[in-house]
């Protein structure tokens, strides 16, 4: 601990350097003419607690169609924050891109050739979503690469 004081009351040249040209530097002046900007990353960034009717409040509202942008917006936190709150009451908060009822017909297009790669850019998901569903689904994969049909 006796080091830690004596680092602060002695600082080294190069801080003292700094210090000095800090203070030199001049305050800034806010303009009246300068348009009000948006809340910055570092505005946002605060320890706020949203209370459990405002969590109520959220939620009711993200299930009549607000976006998780929309909500941060509105309560003044992270997306990351009202995606925990949406999770923890048991709401899937991933966009569902590629519908349970769309398996039946990605299987028959890849039936009729279709590479894993066309109908995955199709449904606008990964590959090997497609694969997993297809495979849970009873199809046959056909091996991997660029194979011949014959």
């Amino acid at each position: 601990m006796v080091g830690a004081v004596e680092e602060f009351a002695h600082p080294s040249h190069q801080v003292q350097r700094l210090l000095k040209l800090a203070a030199s530097w001049p305050e800034p002046q806010a303009s009246a003419d300068e348009p009000v900007r948006h809340l910055t990353h570092r505005q946002l960034r605060t320890a706020r607690q949203l209370r459990p009717e405002e969590v109520d409040r959220l939620i009711e509202e993200f299930r009549t169609g607000a976006s998780i942008r929309e909500l941060a917006h509105t309560y003044r936190v992270y997306r990351t924050t009202i995606g925990q709150h949406l999770r923890a009451r048991g709401i899937d908060t991933r966009p569902f891109t590629f519908l349970p009822e769309d398996v039946e017909d990605a299987s028959q297009l890849y039936r009729d050739g279709w590479t894993l790669d066309q109908v995955a850019l199709k449904y606008q998901v990964g590959n090997e979503t497609i694969r997993a569903r297809l495979v849970a689904n009873g199809v046959t994969m056909r091996p991997r690469g660029r194979h011949s049909r014959r």
